[in-house]
C-alpha cells in the first residue's frame, strides 16, 4: 500500500517528501491520465496537450526511480516518448481532412 511504504532498493533521495508522497504523487498522475485517454477517445485536442504534459511530468517523476530500479526506468521512459509522439505526430488534423470538413473539396 502507498500509505505505508517503507521499503526501497536503494537509499532514496527526493526533491521533496518521502517514499510515501512520491507514491501518491504517481498515483495523481495516473489518475489524470486515464482521465486524459477518456478525453483523447471523445477527439479532444485539449486532452492531446494535457497526455504530452502528463507524459513528461511522468518520465521526470520516474528519475527518482533510477539509481533502484534502472531497468523499469529506461521501459517507462521509452513509452512516455512513444506517447509523446505518438499525440504530437498522430493526432492532429490533416489539412485534407479540415478542407473536406469544410466543404472545400468535395
Amino acid at each position: 500500500m502507498i500509505a505505508r511504504a517503507a521499503s526501497y532498493a536503494v537509499t532514496p533521495r527526493f526533491v521533496f517528501g518521502d517514499l510515501r508522497a512520491w507514491g501518491f504523487v504517481t498515483l495523481l498522475i495516473a489518475i489524470s491520465q486515464f482521465g486524459v485517454a477518456v478525453g483523447l477517445y471523445t477527439g479532444s485536442q485539449r486532452a492531446r496537450w494535457i497526455g504530452a504534459g502528463l507524459a513528461l511530468v511522468n518520465g521526470f517523476g520516474q528519475i527518482s526511480g533510477l539509481p533502484g530500479y534502472p531497468f523499469w526506468f529506461l521501459v517507462v521512459t521509452a513509452v512516455d516518448m512513444v506517447v509523446l509522439f505518438g499525440l504530437a505526430i498522430y493526432g492532429e488534423r490533416s489539412k485534407s481532412r479540415s478542407a473536406v470538413q469544410e466543404g472545400k473539396l468535395a
